[in-house]
């Protein structure tokens, strides 16, 4: 039967478009929220030093009895010194818009959205995103770790693609050495939690080469990521890193003191208890180079919810969840906010007093301007394009009391 079908009029039906434009992105940065809760340091210079006493004084005696050699003075000592030593990290970000684009979105009658709005305010929320991804890591700024050798192939199996974007620009780099193993990839797809494909074949060895973001020949971005809790709290260097955290050598002797608390289990996971919790909790206050309390607790969230499990039906915890003015969730245990963010590394509590954290700080977020134009035309293009530029190092002047407690198996109930 001839007639008119939605087919045959498809081309007079008009499209309707609903407004606004959702964002479908998750760009809670937890951990950023509560470190920026410390006042920065503001600084200027290429090394920033912070002077430490490590040892206390040892020519203490105690003496009793009458004869002439108990009134023997002890030998004289004094406290020992050390100083950290730490280095500006420059962080940038970069959008380009083209001039027909910008034109085309001047109102609501041609978009949504105008375009340059729209650019500034993602690559402004974009940026601290990434500086919540660095500041879970060990400073030297790696995406992931391939879990297999890639030959010639697409196809890459990972420990987790969390922080991989589909369009992204990465680089292979040897993890020991940051020397270029694939000059550039870009992600075709994010297939699973530990798998994504490249729009063309590269090749890798697992066990010595990791994925790290886009970089150059003469500019690479590894080991340029901030100092972040990975390397804070440990008990030892960063392997591969060029510079060890605050510039000590955690394996020499006399720098004990600059080791962290790592209560682990040889990476086997075992059940969570109040028992490992009370350990890690009571771990920085009994470090004689420590002796201060947590005062967070950070897990990814489902360490989070295994903790919420183990007290749900004891009534000796204060189990209360509250929430904090920025808008986060916790839980307590012993008086201390144990909260989770999406950057968190798995099957692991990171305990920490935000007293002994903070922000280098030499420029804060803003776009380089110093020209006097924020917008620069693209030469021989009808394109304009910004840098947002941001010069933040994440700093510790005491380890000892923070605490890492790893190796703890996941339950959901």
């Amino acid at each position: 039967m001839a007639g008119v079908d939605r087919t045959v009029f498809a081309d007079a039906l008009k499209e309707y478009y609903m407004g606004p434009m959702i964002e479908n992105i998750n760009r809670a940065t937890a951990l950023l929220s509560v470190v920026q809760t410390r006042k920065n340091a503001k600084v200027e210079g290429k090394q920033f030093i912070i002077p430490l006493i490590t040892r206390k004084h040892r020519g203490i005696v105690s003496r009793s009895g009458a004869s002439r050699l108990a009134n023997k003075l002890p030998t004289a000592s004094q406290q020992s010194y050390k100083r950290l030593s730490y280095f500006m990290k420059y962080h940038y970000a970069r959008i380009m818009i083209d001039g027909p684009v910008m034109r085309s979105a001047k109102t609501d009658k041609g978009s949504f959205a105008r375009a340059l709005d729209a650019e500034i305010r993602g690559v402004t929320v974009a940026l601290p995103q990434d500086f919540n991804r660095q500041i879970w890591g060990d400073g030297l700024n790696k995406l992931c770790q391939p879990s297999a050798n890639v030959a010639s192939s697409t196809t890459v199996n990972v420990d987790d693609t969390r922080f991989l974007e589909v369009g992204m620009l990465l680089t292979v780099l040897a993890n020991a050495s940051g020397a270029v193993v694939v000059a550039t990839a870009e992600v075709a797809s994010i297939v699973s939690a530990t798998q994504f494909t490249t729009t063309a074949a590269i090749s890798l060895t697992a066990a010595t080469d990791g994925i790290y973001t886009e970089s150059d020949a003469t500019a690479t971005s590894w080991n340029n990521g901030m100092t972040g809790l990975k390397a804070i709290i440990s008990n030892a260097n960063v392997s591969g890193a060029a510079v060890n955290v605050g510039s000590i050598d955690r394996s020499a002797a006399a720098n004990d003191f600059w080791k962290a608390n790592v209560k682990s289990n040889s990476d086997v996971n075992r059940p969570l208890s109040v028992g490992l919790m009370q350990q890690a909790l009571l771990a920085g206050q009994l470090n004689r180079a420590g002796g201060q309390a947590p005062t967070h607790c950070f897990m990814d969230s489902d360490m989070w919810s295994t903790y919420g499990n183990l007290i749900h039906n004891d009534r000796r915890f204060d189990q209360r969840e509250d929430t904090l003015e920025a808008g986060w969730s916790y839980l307590k245990f012993s008086g201390i906010k144990l909260m989770w963010d999406k950057d968190a590394p798995a099957n692991s509590m990171w305990w920490f007093n935000i007293n002994f954290l903070f922000f280098l700080s030499q420029t804060e977020m803003q776009f380089m301007e110093e020209d006097g134009n924020m917008l620069h035309r693209v030469a021989d293009y009808d394109a304009y394009e910004a840098t947002l530029v941001c010069d933040k190092e994440l700093a510790a002047d005491m380890c000892a009391c923070h605490t890492l407690l790893d190796d703890i198996e996941v339950n959901l109930g």
